[in-house]
């Protein structure tokens, strides 16, 4: 049995496997590709964010997943009721934030 009440968070600040696989899975079943697509592309006017140089494509979405714009109060979080980590792992691995710029 779990407590509710335990530390999700190992000493290194790490989550453990079973949370990372529980935000990947709420990821892919409460955010649907069109619909974050859409939200994304309002919110931040482009389709794709580059990560900034000196940052990984994983702070830079978790840093989006909860930010908030001018015209928009509500963060890409609140408007799909889900965690910071499973917002960033939706960003992330749909392609919506990048490490380095695509060329062609």
């Amino acid at each position: 049995m779990v407590s509710l009440n335990r530390n999700i968070f190992s000493s290194d600040g790490t989550p453990p496997p079973e949370e990372v696989q529980a935000n990947r899975f709420a990821a892919h079943l409460l955010m649907p590709g069109t619909l974050l697509g859409r939200e994304f592309v309002r919110r931040f006017d482009t389709e794709v964010m580059v990560a900034d140089p000196g940052s990984t494509a994983s702070k830079t979405a978790v840093a989006l997943a909860h930010r908030t714009t001018r015209s928009i109060s509500t963060s890409l979080c609140d408007a799909f009721e889900v965690s910071r980590q499973a917002m960033a792992i939706a960003l992330e691995s749909r392609g919506y934030v990048k490490a380095e710029p695509t060329f062609l």
